[in-house]
């Protein structure tokens, strides 16, 4: 099951859909508000599923690993800020127990949402917080999740809603047009227009 815009956006999506055939009309406008809170809750259930934690490198059970947790998101001054703590071990066993270095620490990173023709997506990755040495392991994680996450192509996402309801009839979307896109105040927000047709 993977998480994306959809995941998150379903019901939403529905509504404005159902909406939009009951009222028969051709053109609406709509927009589409994704809180912060929604994001966290998708991200802990889709992604951070081991304990609340997502696993970096190594194994939880040995004495060398490197993980992720506490995700918390934010959204402002038009960036997607993600910020996690994260947790390493460098050792070995011994006969007391594991032995070698240990690091814990808060690390931040940050993206700009983006529109292109019909995908939303995510660009310009920072690193805000943490140390430089995780960079690697952040880029991995983020190459591996946030498409995930964030890269939609919305005429799909809408088309799978539609024949996913199975109506008795053939719906098309003759029109979408993505008008904006914003990350403020700790909401993303789409705006767009499209029309509907039923045969």
């Amino acid at each position: 099951m993977t998480f994306t815009l959809h995941r998150l956006l379903h019901k939403p999506f529905a509504c404005l859909i159902g909406m939009a055939v009951l009222g028969c009309g051709s053109s609406h406008a709509a927009d589409i508000t994704l809180h912060a809170s929604a994001i966290d809750a998708g991200l802990k259930q889709e992604i951070f599923r081991t304990g609340g934690r997502y696993l970096l490198s190594g194994d939880l059970e040995s004495c060398s690993y490197a993980y992720l947790e506490k995700p918390a998101t934010s959204l402002r001054g038009g960036r997607i800020h993600l910020r996690m703590h994260f947790s390493a071990q460098v050792g070995v066993a011994g006969a007391s127990g594991c032995v070698g270095h240990v690091e814990a620490f808060w690390v931040s990173v940050s993206g700009r949402p983006f529109l292109r023709g019909e995908v939303v997506g995510i660009t310009d990755l920072r690193l805000e917080e943490g140390s430089d040495a995780v960079g690697p392991l952040l880029e991995n994680f983020l190459a591996a999740n946030l498409p995930r996450v964030i890269n939609v192509n919305l005429r799909q996402e809408l088309t799978r809603i539609l024949t996913g309801n199975s109506p008795p009839y053939k719906v098309s979307l003759p029109r979408l047009d993505l008008r904006g896109l914003s990350a403020e105040r700790d909401a993303l927000r789409l705006e767009f227009d499209f029309s509907l047709e039923g045969r």
